[in-house]
């Protein structure tokens, strides 16, 4: 991460705008700013080219403004997002990876709204905030479900107002019918769309409930053309059209299932239309034509809306001002990352060109398809779960639903747009994705990712030695070394591209190293990616000598293994057939009371397990407790929530075989 301004350089240098932008001077000197957004959906538009979408507002504002085709939101969920955007940082350099985690970043990232305020804009936020974190009290002015920019003390004070859209979410489209009934209420007969007019993505089964989604989404989408209609008419009726940006998008891809919470495009590119008064145009430096394929992504949100208003990004900030005064030079890629969704683990990241895309699985022999409690309530989801149990999933579908994914993917988006081919291996293709490798692994580096280190360790370290000191330590730049960060992503990338050689000293290294060490929180890390990248090797299996050896050796070290690496240590025994032990190391972490989100990891391991009936007997008793112990709060409330939802799957699983 770049370095941070102190407190007093940011004062020095905001001062001559604050001068400007004194609270005395007139809304005509400086642009009001409205963000439109709305939830789940990709660019199912009219404007995009969509023709079954009934968008006839959002159509007019990209013919009376601009349509970005290259837009990308930094990761396919929600809060994980927000959390980019309203800090201009990645959530990864942050700790707000992982969906609902409850990592505050370092007290001098600021919601960029901050600035705006001290400037004297009025800020609103109607109503969502969802950003994985508690905001300071100098985020907003208001920000409540009845939030408005009409509610400033003065007329003429400028305003940065938010409403956020939430009837298009995946909640109101899979099957929540009051709350779908109450989105579309108004919707009249012909906005509303026919089951045969829908072309049905190929990964998604042709069957009634699934057209009857699409449906549902389609309809939602045209109720958001009408709430789009109302704002806009308020700045009309307001004389304030004028003097107004307005800025549409949505917080991620489409909820459909391979949607949201993936890496494809269908999950993280969205529309975006920036609509900019005439007499801004000249100050905003906006594209020309009514549309443009310049890549923009979400972490750009922030910086560009300082930089409309006329102020200085702070440089801690990872985003381009893609429009206004000091309008940035274009992005040549755009980082993605995923990680836990809601209760399951996952770790990749990708790469985009306006061409290709190249994704990295760190996790791969996990499979796309982990069961989410959340996601699973999907007709589409059952209607993929249900074919598959009678066989009856075309090619692409039965891809998709494999028991594992493989460690890299590469994609040529212009010639498949739905992302099925994967070009990993490709001859013609071997220039593009090295190089798309290497500048992932650079980026990486260069943010600081902390998705290398387990959400455990994240939450100790917050806890022991506090937020500051935790980040601190593990962002400091001195961690360079073998043992250090630089270590821990290069072990990571064995894991996810082609391994090191048997005999590289790295694996010993991270194996071992961290054992005697006691380097936090770089030791325990390391043992976690050293069984990781021989859990990932494809040759590990047929290396009976060494599967035995190292087996042998987590068996006699477990007590010497913190919570995390047990965990990782045991995903390496169920791929060496050791199942004994895997669960044997599963349940102790399950049981530690001070495990925290390594309990959650360990639930997560037992998905992988084959032959559950074989320890049933031995898992009901635990599970039992567990649950026992949940309904005490006396847990962390996020982790027990999502062990909860593991236990629900296990005991499912559990209950398929008879009491002994």
């Amino acid at each position: 991460m770049t370095s941070r301004m102190t407190f007093f350089h940011r004062c020095l240098l905001a001062l001559p705008i604050c001068v400007l932008l004194g609270t005395a001077a007139a809304a005509s000197d400086r642009p009001n700013i409205l963000w439109l957004s709305t939830e789940d959906i990709s660019c199912d538009l009219g404007c995009y080219g969509d023709a079954v979408a009934k968008t006839p507002t959002l159509d007019q504002l990209a013919a009376d403004g601009v349509r970005y085709d290259n837009a990308y939101t930094a990761a396919p969920v929600c809060a994980v997002v927000r959390s980019g955007i309203i800090t201009g940082v990645y959530p990864v350099s942050i700790g707000t990876h992982h969906m609902r985690c409850r990592v505050p970043p370092p007290p001098d990232i600021k919601c960029f709204t901050a600035y705006l305020r001290e400037a004297g804009y009025y800020c609103t936020n109607n109503s969502k905030q969802d950003y994985n974190f508690r905001p300071s009290k100098d985020a907003w002015d208001q920000s409540s479900g009845k939030a408005h920019w009409k509610n400033r003390p003065r007329g003429d004070q400028p305003f940065f107002a938010v409403f956020n859209y939430t009837g298009t979410h995946e909640s109101r489209v899979r099957g929540d019918q009051p709350a779908y009934n109450n989105a579309i209420k108004n919707l009249r007969p012909e906005q509303k769309t026919d089951p045969a007019e829908v072309e049905l993505r190929p990964y998604h089964p042709d069957t009634p409930k699934v057209r009857e989604t699409y449906v549902r989404s389609y309809n939602t989408i045209a109720a958001l053309d009408d709430w789009v209609a109302d704002h806009l008419k308020q700045l009309e009726d307001a004389g304030l059209a004028d003097n107004t940006i307005v800025v549409f998008w949505s917080d991620h891809g489409t909820s459909l299932p391979r949607g949201k919470r993936w890496l494809y495009d269908s999950g993280t590119k969205i529309p975006l239309i920036v609509r900019v008064p005439e007499k801004w145009r000249a100050m905003v430096n906006a594209p020309e034509g009514g549309m443009t394929d310049e890549l923009v992504s979400s972490i750009d949100f922030a910086p560009t809306t300082l930089n409309l208003a006329g102020l200085e990004i702070p440089d801690y900030m990872h985003g381009r001002a893609f429009l206004g005064p000091k309008r940035t030079a274009e992005r040549d890629h755009i980082f993605l990352h995923r990680d836990r969704m809601d209760e399951r683990y996952e770790m990749s990241r990708a790469a985009v060109t306006k061409r290709y895309k190249y994704i990295r699985n760190f996790t791969h022999w996990r499979p796309w398809t982990q069961w989410l409690g959340y996601a699973e309530q999907s007709p589409i989801m059952q209607e993929l779960r249900r074919l598959k149990g009678e066989g009856k999933v075309s090619p692409e579908q039965a891809r998709w639903l494999a028991a594992a994914k493989p460690p890299e993917e590469f994609y040529d988006l212009e010639a498949d747009r739905h992302e099925l081919n994967n070009l990993i291996g490709s001859a013609e293709h071997a220039e593009p994705i090295e190089a798309m490798r290497a500048w992932l692994s650079k980026k990486m580096h260069g943010i600081r990712d902390l998705g290398v280190f387990p959400e455990g360790e994240l939450h100790r370290l917050g806890e022991t030695a506090g937020n500051q000191g935790a980040v601190a330590t593990l962002l400091s730049p001195a961690r360079d070394s073998l043992s250090g960060y630089s270590a821990l992503l290069r072990a990571a990338e064995f894991v996810a591209s082609p391994p090191p050689p048997p005999g590289d000293p790295v694996i010993n290294t991270l194996l071992y190293g961290g054992r005697d060490k006691g380097d936090e929180p770089v030791g325990p890390t390391a043992m976690v990616w050293g069984f990781r990248v021989f859990t990932a090797s494809p040759a590990f299996a047929d290396a009976s000598n060494r599967s035995d050896d190292l087996v042998a050796s987590i068996n006699l070290d477990a007590n010497a293994l913190p919570e995390t690496a047990k965990v990782a240590a045991a995903e390496l025994c169920v791929k060496a057939g050791a199942l004994d032990q895997a669960i044997s190391l599963l349940s102790e972490v399950m049981l530690n009371k001070n495990a925290g989100f390594a309990r959650v990891e360990a639930i997560n391991a037992l998905d992988l397990v084959p032959n559950m009936e074989d320890y049933a007997d031995q898992l009901r008793p635990i599970a039992r407790k567990l649950r026992e112990e949940l309904g005490t709060r006396k847990v962390n409330q996020t982790a027990a929530d999502y062990m909860r939802r593991c236990l629900d799957r296990l005991e499912d699983r559990l209950e398929a075989t008879p009491e002994s």
